[in-house]
């Protein structure tokens, strides 16, 4: 679903440990200009995050770099929530990544996951598949996104 059909869709509540769509805006990081993305939010334990199958994807850095990013549509009267974005601890992503896999096929395509283990870092390992029989090693990135208003 793109920007614009889920700007017009019903508000899905969150649910526990359950992944929901939500449009997440962020100033570019070298335009300065809004850069709307619709991304699944995961809520776990009163907390929210956004996980990304690589580091390398714009609208990951883009959050990274502004350090805050505006949820719309997000609080519990659908009004817009303005968050704060942190690395998730290896606890919290592997948490994250587990409740994502328990109610999708999987987060991001990951396969074997099972085995992924979180390390030092805010990210995870994973395995995405390139193709039958294939995987190759990814790092999953999780950001935790606290309210702030």
């Amino acid at each position: 679903m793109d920007v614009d059909q889920l700007r017009k869709a019903p508000v899905k509540p969150y649910e526990d440990g359950v992944p929901v769509l939500r449009v997440v805006d962020v100033l570019g990081r070298k335009s300065g200009e809004p850069r709307p993305a619709a991304l699944n939010v995961t809520e776990l334990d009163g907390l929210h995050y956004v996980c990304a199958p690589a580091s390398d994807r714009d609208w990951v850095r883009n959050l990274l770099a502004a350090g805050y990013c505006r949820v719309e549509r997000d609080g519990p009267d659908a009004r817009d929530t303005v968050r704060r974005v942190s690395a998730a601890t290896p606890d919290e992503a592997a948490r994250v990544l587990a409740a994502q896999r328990r109610t999708t096929e999987s987060p991001f395509a990951v396969a074997n996951s099972a085995d992924a283990q979180p390390n030092d870092e805010p990210d995870q390992a994973c395995e995405e598949p390139d193709g039958p029989g294939q995987a190759r090693t990814r790092r999953a990135i999780v950001l935790r996104l606290d309210a702030l208003n």
